[in-house]
This record gives C-alpha cells, sequence and structure tokens, in this order.
C-alpha cells in the first residue's frame, strides 16, 4: 500500500508544486539522482500520511461513537390517568422508570394540571407536589426550606365555593447524573390540606430525557 502512495506522490510532484501537510517538497528534475536523502524525504512524507489517515480514522470512530450514542438516547414518557386523586396525607401519585443506555443526565418532568375544589369556601388549603427519588416524599414543599423539584399553591380562606373546580398548570422539573446501565425510579408524589378540600390530577405526564455526556 506504501509502495502505492509512494507512486502517486511521485507523479503529482511532477505535475503540480503544491503543498500538502506530510506532501513532498522536493522538486524533482529528469535525470536526477534519487539519493538516500530523497528517498527519506519521501518515506517521511508517506508514514507522515499515514499518521493523518490514523487520526481520521480515530476521529471517524468518535464520532460513530457518538451516533450510536445518540441512537440510545430517548424519551422515555408515562401518561398518568385521566383523573388522580390527591391524598390528604402524603402520597405516590405516579412513577417513572428508566435504564441509562450510557453515562449522562436526565431531564424528568412532572406536568398537568390540578383541579381543586372547596366546598365550604370557608378553610382555605393548599395542595403540594414533589418530584423525588423516593416515594411518597413531599419534603421538598416545606414552606421556606423547600427544593426547586416541588411546587406549594394555596388557596386563601373566604373563597367562593368551588364545587366545578379550579384548575392549575404545573411543570416541576430536576436534572439528575446518570451512570451506564444503572436503573432510576423517580416519582410524583403529593398532599392536600384544608377542610371540605379535594384535588386532583388532570392528565399528568412524567418524562425522562437521557442526554449523553458526549454529543
Amino acid at each position: 500500500m506504501k509502495f502505492r502512495i509512494m507512486l502517486l506522490t511521485l507523479i503529482m510532484m511532477f505535475s503540480t508544486q503544491t503543498i500538502f501537510a506530510g506532501s513532498i517538497s522536493d522538486v524533482y528534475n529528469a535525470g536526477d539522482t534519487l539519493t538516500a536523502a530523497k528517498m527519506d524525504n519521501i518515506k517521511n512524507a508517506v508514514n507522515d500520511n499515514d499518521s493523518n489517515v490514523n487520526a481520521n480514522i480515530a476521529n471517524i470512530t468518535a464520532n460513530a461513537n457518538a451516533i450510536t450514542i445518540l441512537r440510545n438516547s430517548g424519551l422515555s414518557v408515562v401518561q398518568g390517568n385521566i383523573w388522580v386523586t390527591i391524598p390528604t396525607t402524603v402520597g405516590e401519585l405516579m412513577s417513572i422508570t428508566f435504564t441509562a443506555p450510557s453515562s449522562g443526565a436526565v431531564i424528568i418532568e412532572a406536568s398537568g394540571t390540578v383541579a381543586y375544589s372547596d366546598s365550604s369556601g370557608a378553610s382555605g388549603g393548599f395542595y403540594c407536589l414533589d418530584l423525588s427519588d423516593t416515594t411518597a416524599d413531599a419534603g421538598g414543599c416545606t414552606p421556606n426550606t423547600g427544593s426547586r423539584s416541588a411546587i406549594r399553591s394555596y388557596i386563601p380562606a373566604g373563597m367562593p365555593n368551588m364545587d366545578s373546580g379550579l384548575g392549575f398548570g404545573y411543570s416541576i422539573r430536576e436534572v439528575v447524573n446518570v451512570i451506564s446501565g444503572a436503573s432510576y425510579t423517580w416519582y410524583l408524589n403529593g398532599r392536600v390540606s384544608g377542610t371540605d378540600v379535594t384535588a386532583f390530577l388532570f392528565h399528568p405526564v412524567l418524562t425522562a430525557l437521557f442526554v449523553p455526556d458526549e454529543m
């Protein structure tokens, strides 16, 4: 293979003086003696081209690996029931489980609508939703000490009766690092508080989007 490249290089040098990385810079004329120095120059140029080819092969391999990782990337989606009751004590509302195809990060998001009703309209109350890696955990809802993965919404006392329900959209997002081959489960937990208060999730969705370390 190198011999063929050498002959091709010699032919190109006779026809052009353009110099590329790893090319032969000598100028040859008819009748020139092929000295050891000229042969070394040809050999070094060919070897340098071999290095460039190997480097390109390495880049192609790296790109192919990146493409494979992207093919393994994906979006996991869990669609909950149309109505999911939010209990008065903290409970698990829904969950999502995924396995990381490689090391990277996962963007987990809970979204939907909370339908909130107060049949008396006097006491007020609140609901809390917490996206957590622990089931039935709503510790992130604690006022002033909560986390970015939880929401807490109040309904003030004295509001008119809302038997037909009042809707609130919600979106909670968390980003977690993951290890190749490991499985993870995240939970949407919640509770509602208040006399004569009920709350439901309407069309809740949990999504997990995997993002590899190497893109």
